[in-house]
């Protein structure tokens, strides 16, 4: 990802006090990212269209007034927080759907760099200060939970409200919490999506039902996880890895091994797959089917 996607995708996807790394060189002064374009809804459109970042008036008076170390070797203006030795500030942006020109949402970043800068280096050592924290801290209307559609579909009722809270977890920033409601789905949900996989017409069906009857025979779960790479269909075993292995891996060892944002990005990570994965059986089935019926139809 490159700083620009980083910072899009932090504004239009990310819950509050998420963070990312950027070069210091693309993001070093509150204007620099003035203009940015992102991808968010807007509810006046009903769809997610192209806003554009705006510093607030407000943040170029207090830049104007407030007290600023010249960082010579970079040729701007930061400020610098004598206590930590870093440089850091906060901004109040916003951004206005660039399709409706009214609706618009309004976002505080905090920027602080990555490491306390030694006196010793500040003026000679123009590595020390390479790279830089992006925060989201304040979000106006507020970031709201958007559960993934297709896998809302698929989940039964109890998992429908365990990924509801594994979001409100993730948006709230406690990674264990939602590492532990996205195990739990993945340990419920993992021999249904199989059982989907084995609903699509194709050579591979009658295998994966025979993996699936072995498996309800002596419930050996490696075995089915083991043995249904082989017969994957190619948009999941392009990956270059086991999908249904590597969620299931996920459930091995203890949640509390794992730090707050360690589980966190876990729970990031189990997301995406699991939608993906949910979602290409899904399209894959409804594709063979659609091709099945036409052809009947043709015949």
């Amino acid at each position: 990802m490159t700083d620009k996607e980083k910072i899009s995708d932090l504004l239009s996807s990310k819950p509050l006090y998420k963070k990312v790394l950027v070069d210091i060189n693309f993001f070093n002064k509150p204007t620099d990212i003035e203009e940015l374009s992102f991808s968010f809804y807007c509810p006046t459109d009903k769809s997610n269209q192209t806003f554009k970042l705006k510093l607030e008036p407000s943040n170029l008076l207090r830049i104007a007034a407030s007290k600023l170390v010249y960082h010579q070797y970079e040729s701007s203006f930061e400020s610098f927080d004598e206590k930590n030795r870093k440089f850091k500030f906060t901004q109040h942006y916003s951004a206005t759907c660039q399709y409706c020109n009214s609706y618009a949402v309004h976002f505080l970043l905090q920027i602080e760099t990555e490491n306390p800068i030694p006196v010793s280096t500040l003026q000679t050592d123009k590595s020390v200060i390479r790279y830089q924290f992006v925060k989201k801290i304040g979000q106006s209307p507020p970031f709201q939970i958007t559960p993934d559609s297709d896998l809302m579909d698929f989940l039964i009722k109890e998992d429908q409200d365990n990924y509801k809270k594994a979001l409100i977890c993730r948006s709230q920033d406690y990674g264990i919490g939602a590492f532990a409601y996205l195990r739990r789905i993945v340990e419920n949900e993992i021999v249904r999506i199989i059982e989907d996989l084995s609903q699509i017409d194709g050579p591979e069906k009658d295998k994966i039902i025979s993996l699936l009857i072995t498996f309800r025979e002596n419930h050996i779960m490696t075995n089915l996880i083991d043995g249904i790479y082989d017969y994957l269909p190619s948009s999941l075993k392009n990956l270059g890895n086991n999908p249904f292995k590597v969620l299931y891996g996920q459930l091995s060892g203890g949640i509390h091994e794992f730090s707050e944002e360690e589980c966190s990005i876990k729970a990031e990570q189990i997301d995406t797959l699991l939608k993906f994965v949910v979602k290409k059986i899904r399209d894959e089935n409804s594709v063979v089917r659609a091709a099945r019926d036409a052809m009947k139809k043709l015949i």
